[in-house]
């Protein structure tokens, strides 16, 4: 089963819809864990304390933080990146997609961009 924190960027309509068609998926954001104005480090530390794989649409930052935590062999149970500018009904396909047709544990030390 997937565990998934989506940072302070995300957009929660995309979280909602998912969470309609996956009722049992374990997600929460950044803002629940008391990450809300926590800088990008933090929320992929965090993540890999959890085992949750971050969800993101930020492309300009994230994506960089989390291969500096490959470079330097930090856990990172992985980052999902969707890009902002993808129609809400696309990246709500997409996600519950990819969560349906694999596992985490295949997304281990990756960055992975939906849609594929």
């Amino acid at each position: 089963m997937f565990r998934l924190l989506t940072d302070h960027c995300f957009n929660n309509d995309i979280t909602e819809r998912v969470l309609r068609r996956v009722p049992d998926l374990d997600v929460v954001t950044a803002a629940q864990l008391g990450l809300r104005e926590a800088i990008d480090p933090s929320i992929l530390e965090r993540a890999a304390e959890e085992n949750r794989m971050v969800v993101t649409h930020d492309v300009a930052t994230m994506i960089d933080y989390a291969a500096d935590r490959l470079v330097q062999g930090l856990p990172m149970p992985g980052v999902v990146v969707i890009h902002q500018n993808l129609p809400v009904s696309i990246a709500v396909e997409e996600l519950t997609t990819f969560l349906s047709c694999s596992s985490q544990e295949e997304w281990e030390n990756r960055i992975v961009w939906l849609p594929l």
